[in-house]
C-alpha cells in the first residue's frame, strides 16, 4: 500500500467502492501486513490499513473473500495469493 497523503482514507474508500460497482469481482483478497515494507508515516499506515480492513469486512458478504497475511517476502505472499485463487477457480469448474 502506497500512502498518498493528498487522498484521505475516506476518499480512497469512495474511489474503491466506485470501481467495485463497475466490475464485480469473483474474489476479493485483503492482503494485510502488520508493518510497511518501506518507511511510511505510522499514522497514515494505520489509517489506510484500518480503512482497507473496514471496507473488506463491510463488503465481504457481497463477494467471495479471503485475507492473506503478508508476513513473508513479497514473492511468498504472491505465491500464496495465486495458490488460493487457483483453488477457487478449480472449485468452480
Amino acid at each position: 500500500m502506497t500512502v498518498h497523503t493528498s487522498c484521505s482514507p475516506d476518499r480512497m474508500i469512495v474511489i474503491e467502492k466506485a470501481a467495485w460497482r463497475v466490475a464485480k469481482s469473483t474474489v476479493v483478497f485483503l492482503i494485510d501486513r502488520s508493518k510497511p515494507f518501506r518507511l511510511e508515516p505510522p499514522k497514515f499506515w494505520v489509517k489506510y490499513g484500518d480503512a482497507h480492513r473496514q471496507l473488506f469486512y463491510a463488503e465481504r458478504t457481497q463477494y467471495s473473500s479471503e485475507t492473506i497475511a503478508n508476513k513473508d517476502s513479497i514473492k511468498q505472499t504472491l505465491k500464496q495469493l495465486i495458490q488460493s485463487w487457483q483453488k477457487r477457480c478449480e472449485a468452480t469448474i
